[in-house]
């Protein structure tokens, strides 16, 4: 009787332990990539589903693909290795897509800051390419006359698919603010020796809203 009582206690401390260890936090993964997203408030997840926080943190070693998106702005997608010594920065800058975005740089001085410090070479390097790859983008943005229409460019739609888009294409997005704005983007288009059909436009339809005094995006 008292075996079985040591060999029960014994047993009950052992399960107890067990428990206990189960209950300590595990060991914490060094940071191996330094996230950084403009704007900040943008969403980033791996190509898991998982959200990603930004600044310095843990990814399982190997190759990624992230996303990051925030509207207003044209999501993008970067790919790199994580590696289990040292740290490595990953930068992801939204380019505005709509007038949405537009406005809201414009109502957020602070960020708009950022952009231009966390560009650095990499983002200049990135322009120049796009640049040589589409000519086009020297002249925007553009404002049509009277505020009629309004020309930009950014990455196209990730869940779009366009036989014209290329890992180097660039979306041309025409914000129109009458009926005839489209047309009108068109035409200057044509004008400037370029032809629409080549290129990958989205259309974004304001004419509804459209006050030619009061326009808030020909900032």
């Amino acid at each position: 009787m008292r075996k079985n009582i040591i060999l029960g206690t014994v047993s009950l401390l052992v399960t107890i332990g067990v428990i206990a260890l189960l209950q300590l936090p595990l060991t914490r993964q060094k940071p191996n990539i330094n996230l950084v997203v403009s704007p900040t408030v943008a969403s980033a997840q791996l190509e898991t589903g998982k959200k990603i926080a930004y600044g310095k943190t843990y990814v399982t070693v190997g190759p990624h693909t992230l996303t990051a998106s925030f509207s207003g702005f044209a999501t993008k997608k970067v790919t790199f290795t994580a590696k289990n010594n040292g740290i490595q920065t990953v930068t992801v800058i939204l380019i505005p897509n709509s007038t949405e975005g537009y406005t809201w740089l414009k109502n957020h001085p602070d960020e708009a800051s950022k952009r231009e410090a966390l560009g650095g070479s990499q983002f200049y390097s990135d322009s120049a390419q796009r640049i040589k790859n589409n000519p086009i983008i020297k002249l925007l943005p553009y404002i049509g006359p009277g505020n009629t229409y309004r020309i930009d460019y950014g990455d196209p739609p990730a869940s779009t698919e366009h036989n014209k888009v290329s890992s180097n294409a660039v979306g041309i997005y025409i914000t129109y603010y009458t009926s005839d704005g489209m047309q009108d983007a068109l035409n200057w288009i044509k004008s400037q020796g370029y032809n629409p059909d080549l290129l990958y436009l989205l259309y974004n339809d304001k004419s509804a809203e459209y006050q030619p005094t009061n326009n808030p995006y020909t900032n």
